[in-house]
């Protein structure tokens, strides 16, 4: 009996390991555009500041060390820490629970029931294998990916180009200016903006 109910739980199973690569998925592009956005931001700022102010080799210093901590905190809270929780079938139920109501009991049927088939039979093989044909024929109609906000990953991969865009149009149309912050906030060097003197 339990061998019959396989196949189901399997598809079930299937289903649930290709949700979990969609949802690693959108939790690195999510991660990959906080991380880059606290990099542009920490980029467009030093500028900002270091061309009118013409910050010394020590207030950079000063103000460096506390700018790569908030991106390793970034690092750490949006990428790092998401992709490596562990999530079982049942997380993934939970999920995709949110937009069909009753995803996680069913799902939970599939998996778990046939398991009171094995061994030492503990349940009605007749009531367990009509459970989860039920559940599972009701899962079949359930398309498990348009639980994930695909608009929110859309947005994550725009974001993360048009930045991406901008930075290497700077570069070009400024080189020079792309260079020198380059030199002095990356590399520590004490060459001086360039201005107009009488």
């Amino acid at each position: 009996m339990a061998d019959e109910l396989k196949p189901r739980r399997q598809k079930v199973r299937r289903q649930l390991r290709s949700l979990r690569r969609r949802v690693r998925r959108h939790l690195v592009w999510e991660g990959l555009a906080w991380t880059w956005g606290a990099l542009f931001v920490f980029a467009a700022a030093s500028l900002a500041v270091d061309w009118f102010f013409r910050l010394g080799l020590s207030t950079r210093l000063i103000l460096l060390v506390p700018a790569v901590g908030l991106i390793a905190w970034v690092v750490f809270r949006r990428l790092a820490r998401p992709l490596s929780r562990h999530l079982d079938d049942l997380d993934l139920a939970e999920l995709v629970d949110r937009q069909y109501t009753g995803v996680a009991q069913r799902a939970a049927a599939v998996v778990q029931l046939p398991m009171l088939l094995e061994g030492k039979v503990q349940a009605s093989p007749a009531l367990v294998r009509a459970a989860v044909i039920e559940h599972a024929e009701a899962l079949d109609e359930i398309d498990f990916a348009k639980a994930l906000n695909r608009r929110r990953a859309r947005k994550c991969q725009s974001w993360l180009f048009a930045s991406m865009a901008a930075v290497s149009l700077f570069a070009l149309l400024w080189p020079q200016t792309a260079g020198l912050w380059a030199k002095r906030w990356l590399m520590a060097s004490d060459e001086r903006w360039p201005q107009r003197t009488y």
